[in-house]
């Protein structure tokens, strides 16, 4: 009777843990945010939006190929690796590598210039209106040629390269104009949106 009683919670067992996950999966995209309190990452990638991603003391994240806390996880970054599916469409990490962003809205629509303080006003569809400031030193090119701060126009789609500051504002090294109506295009540190497997596909 003990026998049939372990062999019926074994089987029980084995079941539950179906239940909750099914196999690994390759999931991918950017961070948008960290709850330390909660043991979970918000992602979101091109493919299928934003989902969870939950942890627990096996979960392993790594980045520079160091192993990290989740409280060590950068603010801006993409991640990419293993996790779970659970049943509520929720993802539980095994293995996930972190890779950290200098910079968030890599890219959008100039709104206006200031060249008295060599600021720029942005918008993009994931900051909504964001503030870029250039140093006094830096190359703007278009077209492949190297252009001055003043030759940015409203409605010219700027991409740049930079940090973002304590105020909320960017401070850019570097900048490449495209044409206007031409789009961002891809690439930099948005994340989320390249090609492959990933949650929503194979």
């Amino acid at each position: 009777m003990k026998k049939i009683a372990m062999a019926t919670l074994a089987v029980l067992m084995v079941i539950s843990v179906a239940a909750y996950a099914y196999a690994a999966e390759e999931i991918w995209g950017r961070i948008n945010s960290v709850d330390t309190s909660a043991q979970t990452m918000k992602i979101q990638n091109g493919r299928t939006g934003e989902f969870t991603l939950k942890f627990d003391g096996n979960s392993v994240i790594t980045m520079n190929g160091k192993q990290i806390k989740l409280s060590e996880v950068p603010k801006y970054g993409n991640v990419r690796g293993q996790a779970d599916k659970l049943q509520d469409n929720t993802y539980l990490a095994k293995n996930i590598q972190v890779t950290a962003c200098q910079y968030n809205g890599l890219c959008g629509r100039v709104e206006s210039t200031d060249k008295a303080t060599l600021t720029v006003k942005m918008w993009n569809a994931q900051l909504g209106n964001f503030t870029v400031k250039f140093t006094s030193d830096a190359k703007i090119t278009k077209d492949g040629k190297e252009i001055k701060f003043q030759d940015i126009k409203a409605g010219d789609m700027l991409r740049f390269d930079g940090t973002k500051q304590d105020d909320g504002t960017y401070l850019a090294k570097s900048a490449t104009v495209n044409q206007r109506g031409g789009g961002c295009g891809g690439g930099g540190c948005r994340g989320g949106n390249g090609k492959g497997k990933g949650r929503g596909g194979k």
